[in-house]
């Protein structure tokens, strides 16, 4: 995001697969703010310094006028709800550290998930989404989370921490539950460009598992990035809202 006209360009990929909300992540951007456009509104949570990290959400026009709240957690989580029929609609957006990164950096992550989680308004749909360098396996140890579609054996590290996530707030890790070919089910290629992994995820509240009809991976969207974009299929009703009445809640 840092390279001028990567924003608009980002946007335009998103457009063409009809993606009305983004979460996405290393916006590598500092600070925080909320960036309006005529197509879209742009969302986002930054370091103190510039160049690290990062996430956000990009928000078609159509939805704009839905969003209730914004709040950038810090450069790894971000926080959106969004006015919706029966329930609102909870996205927190996540970068996680790397498999090889420090067990403090990582506990104090998932600590910080969690409280998020938990403070979350219990009627909400929440969906908790992102980079989290997680790759999960076919043990039988988590089968209460994830299901059996993954294009790995073995859980890592970081897989586990994120297993043990969705038991701990009765989650479940959709982006493992639908059948596709391995090429639509990959998220990151390495600089080799011969190794695929899974490891961006897509969890969601499981008495409200149903409403995900779908999840699977586009590698034709154009961003410059070694991540391929994941998307999700919601059944979802949102609200028409009005601009000034969104704007009060906003400010109240």
């Amino acid at each position: 995001m840092l390279a001028p006209g990567k924003m608009e360009e980002i946007a335009t990929e998103l457009r063409k697969y009809e993606v009305d909300v983004a979460a996405i992540q290393e916006i590598r951007w500092k600070e925080q703010g909320i960036i309006n456009k005529k197509e879209y509104t742009l969302l986002y949570s930054g370091n103190e310094k510039q160049g690290q990290g990062g996430t956000g959400f990009i928000v078609s026009k159509k939805l704009k006028d839905n969003i209730i709240d914004f709040m950038a957690v810090n450069g790894r989580i971000a926080y959106l709800r969004i006015k919706a029929t029966p329930f609102n609609l909870s996205v927190l957006n996540v970068y996680a550290p790397t498999e090889n990164a420090e067990e403090e950096e990582k506990e104090k992550l998932y600590e910080n998930l969690e409280k998020e989680i938990e403070g979350i308004p219990k009627e909400d749909k929440t969906i908790v989404l992102g980079d989290f360098n997680a790759q999960i396996g076919q043990e039988d140890y988590i089968k209460q989370v994830a299901g059996k579609h993954t294009v790995h054996n073995v859980t890592n590290d970081n897989g586990t921490r994120l297993c043990n996530l969705a038991i701990s707030t009765n989650m479940v890790i959709s982006s493992t539950k639908f059948q596709h070919p391995n090429h639509h089910k990959v998220t990151w290629s390495a600089p080799d460009n011969k190794t695929f992994t899974q490891i961006d995820h897509i969890l969601i509240t499981r008495r409200k598992q149903s409403s995900v009809k779908d999840v699977r991976t586009f590698r034709g969207a154009c961003a410059d990035t070694d991540h391929f974009l994941v998307t999700a299929t919601i059944k979802q009703k949102f609200k028409r809202c009005r601009r000034d009445a969104k704007k009060k809640e906003m400010e109240h």
